[in-house]
Order: structure tokens, then C-alpha cells, then sequence
């Protein structure tokens, strides 16, 4: 019997978008 390989799985990483405060114009 042939042993299998397990593929270790690379964790994305979630890019975080920064928020810009607008300032609303009255």
C-alpha cells in the first residue's frame, strides 16, 4: 500500500479597505 501526500492549503489573506470619512457639503 501506497501511502498519500496530503497538499497543505495556503490561507488567503483578506485585504482590509480603509473607510474615508466625506464630509458632506450643506
Amino acid at each position: 500500500k501506497k501511502k498519500k501526500k496530503k497538499k497543505k492549503k495556503k490561507k488567503k489573506k483578506k485585504k482590509k479597505k480603509k473607510k474615508k470619512n466625506k464630509k458632506k457639503k450643506k
